[in-house]
């Protein structure tokens, strides 16, 4: 009786495996998580704090024992607002608000104005971070208003047009380059910043701190830190020898706070 218990057992064990071995295997997939997709979308749209992170505007929070004049103030948050303006590749640029211009004739208020391009949407990273950086300040800083303002470009940041042929000052520069006695294909504005890229940033000169090829054409657009009158004088053309014969590259300069 035993023996036969055990194989009824064996066979009642043999059946419900073969029976699961014919079960369908199903994969279940974890619900994706809605949180985090919503979080990394929404985040980058997110304002923060313009200052934040910049070592030179450590002083918009400073506590001062007596009050700031607003010749003080300029002075001290110039160098914030000029790390702002690298920080965005936008031109800001900070005035005292009684000499800024005014819209109507309505008294003028102490304080300093923020200039910011004309044609800057309020959406844009730059309007965005800033008003949020003095929303969380009351629109103030060292005890001064601020307000922002938005202008078109200023003369001198913007390049002067050079004159058809001009010869740019840039020329020295390219013909001391090293890269000069080598025959190079310039087919590109890339290919120019390529063989002499490294000669430009390197004048001290010219103090060139960014080189941008210019699209459309054979040219390219410098940054330089130098005095605008040193800038005005880099527009032109520059001469260089490529594998088929000379090669004219147009050149066109910004001062330092211009956005390229």
């Amino acid at each position: 009786m035993k023996v036969q218990g055990l194989a009824v057992a064996a066979l009642t064990l043999l059946f419900a495996v073969a029976a699961r071995a014919e079960e369908p295997t199903f994969q279940f997939l974890p619900e994706p998580d809605l949180q985090a997709i919503v979080v990394k979308t929404v985040e980058p749209l997110k304002a923060k704090d313009a200052f934040a992170g910049l070592s030179q505007c450590s002083v918009v929070d400073a506590k001062t024992f007596a009050p700031v004049t607003t010749a003080q103030a300029l002075k001290m948050l110039t160098p914030c607002f000029q790390a702002v303006s690298a920080r965005y590749g936008q031109p800001v640029r900070l005035e005292p608000l009684a000499s800024a211009r005014q819209e109507s004739l309505a008294p003028q208020m102490e304080g300093l104005a923020v200039y910011v391009p004309e044609q800057l949407g309020v959406l844009s990273p730059l309007m965005r971070d800033l008003e949020h950086a003095l929303e969380t300040r009351r629109g103030r800083i060292l005890g001064q208003p601020v307000v922002i303002r938005r202008a078109p470009q200023t003369a001198a940041a913007a390049p002067a047009a050079p004159a058809d042929g001009a010869v740019s000052a840039l020329q020295r520069t390219i013909d001391g380059c090293y890269t000069a006695q080598v025959v190079r294909a310039i087919a590109t504005s890339e290919d120019f910043i390529a063989s002499y890229g490294r000669c430009i940033v390197s004048d001290p000169d010219l103090r060139v701190r960014q080189i941008r090829p210019t699209r459309g054409q054979l040219g390219v657009q410098l940054q330089s830190d130098a005095d605008v009158d040193v800038v005005r004088t880099l527009n032109g053309q520059v001469r260089v020898f490529g594998g088929e014969g000379p090669v004219m590259v147009s050149v066109v300069a910004y001062p330092s706070l211009s956005a390229l």
